[in-house]
C-alpha cells in the first residue's frame, strides 16, 4: 500500500467522525431552537430556516457533512416543535 492510498484512507475515516460530530452539534442546535421557537415562530417559517440551513452545509461543507444535519434537523424539529411534544428522559434517548 502507497503512502497516498494510506494517507487517503486516513482521511476518509477522519471526515466520517467529523460528520457525525457536525450530526450531534446539529442536533443540538435544531433542539435548542425549536425549543426555544415553539410558540413564537410558524412551523413553515421554522422548517424553511433549517431547509436553509441544511442546503448550506450541503453548499459550503458538502453532502458528506450535509446528510447527517438533514436527518438530525428534521428529528429534532418533530420532536421538540410539533406536537406532541416529548421530553428527554431515559426511554426518549432509547427510541432516539
Amino acid at each position: 500500500m502507497t503512502w497516498w492510498s494510506q494517507w487517503r484512507r486516513r482521511r476518509f475515516w477522519v471526515e466520517i467522525v467529523l460528520a457525525v460530530l457536525v450530526g450531534v452539534a446539529a442536533f443540538v442546535v435544531a433542539a435548542v431552537v425549536s425549543t426555544a421557537a415553539r410558540s413564537h415562530v410558524p412551523s413553515l417559517l421554522l422548517g424553511l430556516l433549517f431547509l436553509l440551513a441544511v442546503l448550506a452545509v450541503a453548499r459550503f461543507a458538502g453532502i458528506l457533512y450535509a446528510l447527517p444535519v438533514g436527518v438530525v434537523t428534521i428529528e429534532a424539529f418533530d420532536w421538540y416543535f410539533l406536537p406532541p411534544l416529548r421530553n428527554l428522559d431515559r426511554a426518549t434517548v432509547l427510541v432516539l
